[in-house]
């Protein structure tokens, strides 16, 4: 099970670090960040200090702890651009007001932006379908289910049935519109762009499938719905 953290994931598994505690209590800015050979598998190696460390206080290994690199890039942004840089790195942050500048300890010079890690692309929400009351609805969405509502009526009396009986709403992620889904066993559900047009998926197919066909393009014929 995947624990829930208060810091986003910018890099997944990006390990684990040191962090002295000015730095995690925020008593000191982050200033200094060495790499060090991994002494276990999840160590990254970053050691990550503050301007108001003072080499006693490093010494000391009760001022050092252990933190998921991701909470310190929380702490410092400009932390996910080194993520990658080699063993042996000693880097200092430099912010002189006109924005942060990250330079080499030995030489000093300047990292260059286009030598820093760039992280992936965050992968899209699972969408999870929630029925909404209708008066919740916006004013467009209640036209949309209604387009969907009449051609299942459409739909109730080619069967022969009196009404199509209960309609439960879902709006679509991206305002791409709404399902509307039959409740009555067997049926189906109707996705609603919003220019009108729409997609009939019989129950056996999931919503989240049939989001996946309606995002793509794909679309039943008005036609259809006729006698």
């Amino acid at each position: 099970m995947t624990m829930a953290t208060s810091y986003p994931e910018f890099i997944p598994g990006a390990g684990a670090s040191l962090a002295t505690k000015n730095v995690l209590s925020g008593a000191g800015r982050v200033r200094w960040m060495v790499r060090k050979p991994s002494r276990q598998p999840a160590d990254n190696g970053w050691r990550i200090m503050s301007h108001v460390d003072s080499s006693e206080y490093l010494s000391d290994s009760g001022n050092w702890v252990i933190n998921d690199f991701n909470e310190l890039c929380a702490i410092e942004p400009a932390l996910l651009g080194i993520y990658d840089f080699p063993v042996g790195s000693d880097l200092q942050l430099v912010d002189d007001g006109s924005g942060i500048q990250i330079f080499d300890t030995a030489s000093g010079r300047e990292i260059p932006r286009s030598a820093f890690y760039v992280p992936p692309a965050p992968e899209p929400a699972e969408w999870r379908p929630e029925v909404v009351d209708p008066e919740a609805l916006s004013s467009e969405q209640r036209e949309l289910a209604a387009t969907a509502a009449a051609l299942f009526e459409q739909l109730a009396r080619d069967a022969g049935q009196s009404d199509a009986g209960r309609l439960n709403v879902v709006p679509l992620p991206d305002d791409l519109g709404v399902a509307v889904v039959r409740a009555v066993r067997g049926s189906g559900v109707i996705f609603v762009a919003r220019d009108s047009s729409v997609l009939y998926v019989t129950s056996a197919i999931d919503l989240p499938v049939g989001l996946d066909l309606f995002r793509n393009g794909q679309r039943t014929p008005l036609s259809s719905f006729e006698e």
